[in-house]
């Protein structure tokens, strides 16, 4: 049998070829007659029986595969950066009203808060009494703005370590691919 791509005699019990490497394609016989056919014959051109013969199929090569899974790869690590991303976005907002809120409480009464102040409303708000009750609401949205901190804050964490996993899992298969290229 003679490889298709260099052209050299090869055994025709290899499934490779000894010289260049290519997948040796088994030649195709008719069932009926024993006639080697071509593998696009639809009908033997001995004893003209019809036959399926199975469509090629791409081949499966190691590096084929390897690139797409390092654009699957790529694709996860895109998904990674764009939940750090939000992350970010959340924690700052959610410290900034932690901080508006605390302020807010550790404000006296009679003098602007912040949240008049980011409002526009500079003025001194008229002095009065606070009663039990005036810091509970305010508290409650404190320790919530807390909470949704330190959620984030470990969602952050979480992301950040599965997004440096799948980067050097990218790096690993990228060096991988190099050297299968290279042979």
């Amino acid at each position: 049998m003679e490889c298709e791509k260099c052209g050299k005699q090869v055994d025709e019990s290899f499934n490779l070829c000894p010289y260049c490497g290519e997948t040796i394609e088994k030649q195709l016989t008719c069932n009926n007659c024993g006639a080697v056919i071509k593998k696009d014959y639809s009908f033997c051109p001995r004893c003209g029986n019809q036959f399926i013969v199975p469509k090629p199929t791409p081949k499966n090569d190691s590096s084929s595969i390897l690139q797409l899974s390092i654009s699957e790869d790529k694709r996860i690590y895109q998904s990674f950066v764009i939940k750090i991303l939000i992350d970010i976005i959340i924690l700052v907002l959610t410290l900034g009203c932690a901080i508006l809120i605390y302020l807010n409480l550790s404000q006296p009464t009679n003098t602007v808060s912040a949240l008049d102040f980011i409002g526009g409303d500079i003025t001194p708000t008229p002095t009065r009494t606070r009663d039990k009750n005036d810091g509970f609401l305010p508290l409650i949205f404190l320790l919530f703005c807390v909470s949704i901190f330190i959620t984030f804050t470990v969602f952050l964490i979480i992301h950040i370590q599965n997004a440096l996993k799948t980067r050097k899992s990218i790096r690993e298969k990228e060096e991988t691919l190099k050297k299968i290229k290279s042979q």
